[in-house]
């Protein structure tokens, strides 16, 4: 895959950063620490507080592996503000 290839990486890094900012970092934060501007708001299905996971931190409750980040940005998670994206993405976004 383009990741494994260095000098096929920084045309993949610019569009994710503008999807990123687009589509996630109201939640998760310009930095993705989970400090975005919305995150203070959040709530799971049970009206408790849900922040934004901080994307920094390498334990993530869908799993760190990208076929794990590619899942939860299609499906989203379940009882979580946590949405998907599958209809607001294309694949190569995601």
């Amino acid at each position: 895959p383009w990741w494994d290839r260095p000098g096929e990486r920084e045309p993949h890094i610019r569009a994710g950063a503008e999807v990123y900012r687009a589509l996630c970092a109201s939640c998760h934060g310009e930095g993705g620490r989970g400090d975005g501007p919305a995150a203070a708001a959040l709530v799971d299905e049970r009206d408790e507080p849900a922040p934004p996971a901080d994307l920094t931190r390498p334990l993530w409750s869908s799993g760190p592996a990208p076929l794990d980040v590619l899942r939860t940005l299609t499906t989203g998670l379940d009882g979580t503000p946590m949405p998907a994206f599958a209809d607001a993405t294309t694949p190569e976004q995601r």
